[in-house]
Formats: C-alpha cells, sequence, structure tokens
C-alpha cells in the first residue's frame, strides 16, 4: 500500500489524508517535466533547487523525502498487476477510513471521499497509467482529481467518470499540452480533459493568441485559483473552493507560481 499524506490545502478536514506523492522530477517520476525558463523543473541562475515546490519540500524534510522514495520504489519495482494490486489496496483504504469518518460525524457516506492524485511527482510510464485507470474505476463513490504533464498517459484516464484531469501546462509545453487536450476532447465530443496553467501571472489569454489558428473554434479561457489569489484561505482550500473537483465541468485553472 502507498503511504498517504495529510497536505493542508487538498484535506477536507484536519488530519485526513487524501493524497500520495512520488519522486519529482525527470530522474524521479516526471518524465515530462519541463526544464526550460518559466517551466516546473527549471533551475534558475544562482539557484540550487528547482522551481519545483517538492524540490524545496524534500529538501528540507528529509522524512518527506523517505516517504516519496518509498511509494516510488514500491511501484517502479511492481509488475502491472502488483502496481494494481498496491493501488486498489490503497483506495479501498481510504475509502473505507471516510466512511467510518462519515459515519461518526454523522455525514452522508461518500461525503469526503475526495482524493488528490500526485501532489508530488506524476504518472512514469504506460503501465502505471493503466494501473490507475483501471483503480479508479473500480472505486466510483471515490471523486479523484489530479494534474499531469504525462501526455501520454491522457488517453488511459481520459474518459473516467470519476476522475477530474488537468494537463499541466506552463510556457514551455504550452502548445504540445493544449494540441493533447484539444484532440482528445475532439475524439470524445467532451471537455472532460482540462488544462491548468502555471505562470506568476495569468498570461494564458496572450500566449493562445500565437498559436489560436491551430485550434478552430476552440476558446479557452483560465479561471484562477482562489486560495492562489488570497480569495479564500489556503487551508483546506480545495474543499471550500470545489472548482478543480467536477469531473464533467470544463473549468481551466491558472495557477499562480510563487
Amino acid at each position: 500500500m502507498l503511504q498517504l499524506s495529510n497536505d493542508s490545502k487538498t484535506r477536507f478536514y484536519k488530519g485526513q489524508k487524501n493524497t500520495h506523492g512520488l519522486m519529482p522530477g525527470l530522474t524521479g517520476t516526471c518524465p515530462c517535466a519541463t526544464t526550460g525558463e518559466g517551466g516546473c523543473w527549471y533551475v534558475p541562475k544562482g539557484n540550487k533547487l528547482h522551481v519545483c515546490y517538492v524540490d524545496s519540500c524534500i529538501t528540507r524534510l528529509p522524512a518527506t523525502r523517505n516517504m516519496l522514495q518509498r511509494n516510488t520504489d514500491l511501484l517502479r519495482n511492481a509488475g502491472y498487476e502488483q502496481k494494481l494490486a498496491i493501488l486498489r489496496t490503497t483506495f479501498k483504504q481510504f475509502q473505507d477510513h471516510e466512511i467510518k469518518y462519515a459515519k461518526k460525524h454523522n455525514l452522508p457516506e461518500y461525503s469526503t471521499c475526495f482524493f488528490r492524485l500526485h501532489w508530488a511527482g506524476d504518472i512514469f510510464d504506460n503501465d502505471y497509467a493503466q494501473a490507475l485507470s483501471h483503480a479508479i474505476l473500480e472505486f466510483p463513490n471515490i471523486t479523484f482529481w489530479g494534474y499531469t504533464r504525462s501526455l501520454f498517459a491522457v488517453r488511459h484516464l481520459a474518459s473516467l467518470p470519476n476522475l477530474s484531469l488537468y494537463i499541466s501546462l506552463d510556457v514551455c509545453n504550452l502548445k504540445e499540452g493544449l494540441k493533447t487536450c484539444y484532440e482528445i476532447n475532439k475524439e470524445l465530443k467532451t471537455q472532460k480533459v482540462k488544462f491548468s496553467y502555471l505562470d506568476g501571472v495569468d498570461t494564458f489569454a496572450e500566449k493562445f493568441e500565437q498559436i489560436k489558428h491551430e485550434f478552430p473554434d476552440w476558446h479557452p479561457n483560465t479561471v484562477p485559483c482562489p486560495a492562489d489569489t488570497g480569495k479564500i484561505t489556503h487551508e483546506e482550500s480545495c474543499s471550500k473552493c470545489r472548482l478543480c473537483l467536477h469531473p464533467d465541468k470544463a473549468i481551466n485553472i491558472w495557477f499562480k507560481k510563487t
């Protein structure tokens, strides 16, 4: 079973562990990390750390690094059936815990069953993407959400009814990521696959203007994450906002790079 994390932003109540993480970066589980200026795995001049917040986190907190490495080793060293078994066990324990919590606090049975995929790391190969897809389908009462730069994995996950899937974009992978989003949604005749855009300010509209001719009849926009803009407090903000938690709503998000 994967070791789950308590994340102050994604959790629905204090102490809830509703996300899991893997090692970040090109040497970790992020084969499509962007390394150019403005990218997620870029090292600014004069810095030792990548701009990705996880790099700072695992540098300061050895216990977190160890946890992410354990999860990564567990999945990387497993075959497909083992990966699937690990995910099934992880999601079942999460769901069972949330059902007990709901009963104890007189809440609807699945009211806190929201699970964020990969607060750190990403989908590292096709076997893992397929295992995720099959495991997520087996737990229809859990609403999953996640952000990925692993474009090869999007097709495996695109049509899952209980997954809100975002392609994670920045100035380095904008065109390639939008193309994947546009083409898969066109094939599915839906807007199921969405995108998130990371930058210090929301420059998406001006960047898209330069390439919009490649995407006929598509006029996407972005909505700012209210936690990043200070409209709501960071603590448990995902449970308050829920913009990202609607599998069937075409809401693209801008996250502010800090």
